[in-house]
């Protein structure tokens, strides 16, 4: 009997959880009021997507894109430049200046080339909210909290494999890029 009552707590609470997720995506007030997950909701959220939704831009030199991939490469080329790219060369250290400024102790520099701990990698992911927007893989930070004593032992290694080899999977570092027109007549990368 007791097990029943804690798998319909747990229940209850993914729905809540749920609820909670589907709140923030829809941002819209009623659900505060407890209307469920039913067909109004998710129109609402379909009408939201297709309002938000640009079919079609106009490139930074003018010319009018449709074809998806002309859309995907003029914001990729957007936020490419923003982002800057490599130095093709490095001015040398400015010696007399680093000499004038604060240093640490050998201790000290040691301390910053420590392999990450285990209790370091657990302090970083309690400290993001469990709501927060999910990664690539849809999974949220509540995920891997709750499922830590399964999957620590690879999450750890993938982040001290980073630390060790200075490389990252592909996967675990891409983006979605969410357009979200600042009005209605939304027409270039800008707007």
């Amino acid at each position: 009997m007791e097990m029943v009552k804690n798998r319909t707590a747990r229940v209850v609470e993914l729905n809540q959880m749920e609820e909670s997720i589907l709140k923030q995506k829809a941002k819209i007030d009623w659900l505060k009021l407890g209307d469920g997950n039913n067909s109004f909701f998710h129109n609402s959220i379909k009408e939201r997507n297709k309002h938000n939704n640009m079919s079609t831009l106009t490139s930074l030199n003018g010319e009018l894109l449709s074809n998806k991939n002309d859309i995907s490469n003029e914001i990729l080329n957007f936020y490419t430049g923003l982002v800057g790219t490599a130095a093709n060369s490095i001015e040398g250290i400015d010696q007399p200046c680093i000499l004038r400024g604060n240093t640490i102790s050998r201790e000290e520099a040691l301390d910053l080339i420590t392999p990450i701990a285990e209790h370091e990698i657990w302090e970083a992911l309690a400290g993001i909210g469990n709501t927060k927007a999910p990664g690539i893989d849809g999974f949220n930070s509540y995920f891997f909290k709750d499922a830590w004593e399964i999957i620590k032992l690879d999450v750890i290694e993938a982040i001290q494999e980073f630390f060790r080899i200075g490389k990252m999977h592909k996967a675990m570092n891409c983006s979605i890029i969410t357009l979200i027109p600042k009005s209605g007549e939304a027409a270039t990368i800008k707007d």
